[in-house]
């Protein structure tokens, strides 16, 4: 058995971390266009800088995604 609170957490996470690998297979996909598109200027286009920002990107575009469907879905009737 879990609890209605324990089920909800599973949920977030859940979706939290699918929204995040959604997001970085679109990051990988431009990353792997700009290698092949314009290879002599991919380290100019994709530095260190851009990496974290893309990256971190990620992560709240799925902390926001998930926030949003958990705070929707616990105010349905059970």
């Amino acid at each position: 058995n879990i609890t209605y609170i324990g089920c909800m957490a599973q949920a977030y996470v859940f979706h939290w971390l699918a929204c995040i690998e959604c997001v970085l297979l679109g990051i990988v996909a431009l990353d792997c266009y700009v290698a092949v598109c314009k290879p002599p200027r991919y380290t100019i286009i994709i530095d260190h800088k851009v990496c974290l920002h893309l990256s971190s990107t990620a992560w709240l575009i799925g902390l926001a995604n998930s926030l949003l469907q958990s705070t929707i879905t616990i105010q349905l009737p059970l």
